[in-house]
């Protein structure tokens, strides 16, 4: 018996998904719980796993497609089971009480048009009816909309395009998914979390000798989040989450690094950091696979989740210093400013010397002022001596 595969709540923050592309093709068996096909969401992209075994009858969102969560996304079935003639159509209502002529003009009811096409339709300001559907049976495809002449517009929409041609109206970049969701989170962080901003100057002679010393083997951003991990263990409240009831405490330190791309911000995660000296090596390993899955495309669900505090570094751009906004339900952010020589008093002497000036954002709900100096203080000392 053929069967619906739907897209499955996948709990992310927005329902509107892409597909990347099916990991399976029409006919091929498939498994309970087997990978089934790859989709975008707002941050990262996502294997999803089929809730039903058979045979793969019909794909019907291709890949660059969007879909919701509940849509129909392909057909499965018995191995012997035929799909010819099935397809997901639901009629097409219209406000148009007036019975026309068949002859004019089809009726809207007999219109065969899945829920995706519809509203691709009603996006593009396409008249459904006008459309003649290449697919079997007359099923109208997602071409057949893209296809479709200006005479296929509804009035409404001829009327806009009109009148926004007579306008010289700004260009509108819209955002991209990953956009959306930095912007519904920064307007949430800003507006919901008290932030508190400490800043301290860091003398990083340690960590340019031991970027020397290993070859380039060690980053310096390996060394930061290596040992803001080591001070989280003795400061556990800058990783924890605010909850109305109290401090939610994290189980293992878990530090996400901002990398950027395009106009994007993404934030993948290095798991379940400890104190022990070797690492640093699997932190600069780690972090060196989440930039490459970043730049690829590749980054997942699961390397992007996780994460109790967020490190972000905009040295590389010659900046002295600058505040970041928390990544919510984080309780805490590190600002990194370039690694520049400065001229320093100290002991009465005067002396050149590799600064660097972190700036830390923190959740004053979770924490106070004096812990979160106390912080400070202590990962100057480390990062001084790495």
């Amino acid at each position: 018996m053929i069967k619906e595969i739907k897209m499955p709540n996948l709990g992310t923050t927005v329902d509107e998904m892409k597909i990347v592309k099916w990991l399976k093709n029409e006919g091929d068996s498939v498994e309970r719980g087997e990978p089934l096909f790859e989709v975008e969401t707002d941050k990262a992209t996502m294997e999803v796993e089929s809730y039903l075994a058979g045979y793969l009858k019909k794909i019907v969102a291709g890949p660059g497609e969007s879909v919701t969560t509940g849509s129909i996304v392909a057909y499965i079935g018995d191995k012997t089971d035929k799909f010819e003639g099935i397809f997901p159509i639901e009629p097409v209502k219209t406000e148009d009480k007036v019975r026309k002529p068949v002859e004019a003009t089809r009726k809207i009811s007999k219109a065969k048009v899945s829920l995706m096409i519809k509203k691709l339709a009603e996006k593009r300001g396409i008249d459904i009816t006008k459309i003649k559907g290449s697919g079997p049976n007359g099923l109208i495809l997602k071409e057949d909309i893209m296809n479709a002449d200006v005479s296929t517009h509804t009035e409404a929409d001829k009327g806009k395009l009109v009148e926004d041609a007579r306008q010289d109206l700004p260009e509108i970049i819209p955002f991209s998914r990953v956009g959306t969701a930095i912007a519904k989170a920064m307007t949430r962080s800003k507006t919901t979390i008290p932030h508190v901003y400490l800043a301290i100057d860091v003398d990083a002679g340690a960590m340019k000798e031991l970027y020397v010393s290993s070859g380039k083997k060690y980053s310096y951003n390996a060394m930061i989040v290596y040992s803001v991990a080591k001070c989280l263990k003795a400061f556990p409240y800058l990783a924890a989450r605010y909850d109305e009831k109290g401090r939610i405490m994290a189980k293992e330190i878990s530090i996400g690094f901002a990398v950027a791309k395009g106009d994007d911000l993404l934030v993948p995660v290095v798991k379940g950091i400890t104190d022990s000296r070797n690492e640093l090596a699997r932190i600069e390993q780690d972090m060196t696979q989440l930039i490459k899955k970043v730049e690829t495309g590749e980054l997942k669900q699961k390397d992007i989740s996780g994460g109790v505090f967020t490190v972000s570094n905009l040295g590389s751009y010659g900046l002295s210093s600058f505040t970041a906004v928390i990544n919510p339900p984080e309780a805490a952010i590190l600002a990194v400013g370039a690694i520049q020589d400065r001229v320093m008093a100290k002991d009465g002497g005067v002396f050149v010397r590799p600064m660097m000036t972190l700036t830390l954002s923190v959740d004053h709900r979770i924490v106070n002022g004096a812990y979160a100096a106390a912080f400070l203080k202590e990962l100057k000392e480390n990062l001084e001596k790495v």
